[in-house]
């Protein structure tokens, strides 16, 4: 970043976050393995979590556009093109839901799972291990990276 001030705090930690992300996927493409920096005390419970809690929040903010489209369409009696894209958004970010929330070990579908138990934000307290591999969700996931 340049020297500037940046007015709003919010907006600098959301530019570094893109750096860093940007940092971590050239660092894939040159075939530098994995970014271990961001998940070295990352829990396999934390890792679902966090996949849900943006996907949940994905999946609302497409259905709250969906809503104001419809009302501005119907208001406005214009093609309700506001309502599509929301819809759509919410659509896909529901299939990644079910199809995209993998366990870091085994690699099986977490998505009913995660999206059925617990909060809307978080997996379960209750459940402890993967039904599928049997991996602790208290582990770490750096660990798992060593094991193999």
């Amino acid at each position: 970043m340049n020297s500037r001030s940046w007015p709003n705090p919010l907006l600098q930690r959301i530019l570094r976050h893109i750096q860093d992300k940007t940092f971590d996927s050239l660092l894939l493409a040159q075939g530098a393995g994995s970014p271990v920096r961001h998940m070295a005390s990352m829990t396999i419970r934390a890792l679902i979590n966090k996949k849900k809690r943006m996907i949940s929040i994905i999946i609302y903010s497409g259905f709250a556009i969906f809503l104001i489209g419809i009302v501005l369409g119907i208001r406005s009696n214009t093609f309700p093109i506001i309502a599509m894209v929301g819809f759509g958004v919410a659509f896909i970010a529901l299939g990644y839901a079910f199809f995209g929330i993998r366990c870091p070990k085994c690699k099986g579908q977490w998505g009913y799972i995660a999206m059925y138990s617990g909060n809307p934000f978080a997996i379960s307290k209750k459940i402890k291990f993967c039904p599928y591999c049997g991996v602790n969700l208290d582990s770490e996931v750096s660990q798992l990276n060593t094991e193999r």
